[in-house]
């Protein structure tokens, strides 16, 4: 039942008291202060709240940005032939400057696996989102104008959504 709903006390005494209040109850301070004691050596928020992104997965010797930037090259390989135009090179550097510092690269790494599973199973998707049509993420490595800055996203992930299409076959 929400707080909202919840019937209201038969005494009205739902609030934390003050220390001196709980002198009545005849509570040994020294449990009293051990609790503050306890309570102030407590502290949380938050924004220490993080996902920690499995390892294991990772090429060996290869941290997160390390592979990132191997499949970006290799994307670029197979989309130019290794010759990418020098606009394509400068978006892609400028991009992973940004995800490097904002520490986006296995974000970008989760929606990769999650792109080439899709494809095994021969699943379309399209990524779509502020970060979709990036060089990073982008399919192809074709250079978009998109509003890939470090302002887009600050304090949240990138926008990168991924429609899938299922057609479902009956026996």
């Amino acid at each position: 039942m929400p707080i909202s709903q919840k019937p209201p006390s038969p005494n009205g005494e739902n609030f934390l008291k003050p220390l001196s209040a709980l002198d009545r109850f005849r509570v040994p301070r020294e449990w009293t202060d051990r609790s503050v004691a306890m309570a102030e050596a407590c502290s949380f928020s938050p924004q220490q709240i993080k996902y920690e992104y499995p390892r294991e997965w990772l090429p060996a010797g290869k941290n997160s940005l390390d592979f990132l930037i191997e499949l970006c090259e290799l994307g670029i390989q197979r989309r130019y032939s290794g010759r990418a135009p020098p606009a394509v090179r400068k978006q892609l550097n400028y991009e992973i400057k940004i995800v490097a510092e904002l520490k986006f690269e296995d974000y970008f790494l989760t929606v990769w696996d999650i792109v080439q599973f899709a494809r095994s199973q021969k699943i379309l998707c399209q990524g779509r989102g502020s970060a979709a049509n990036s060089v990073i993420a982008d399919k192809n490595n074709t250079l978009h104008r998109t509003f890939f800055h470090q302002y887009s996203f600050v304090n949240s992930r990138p926008s990168i959504a991924l429609p899938v299409t299922v057609e479902i076959n009956s026996v």
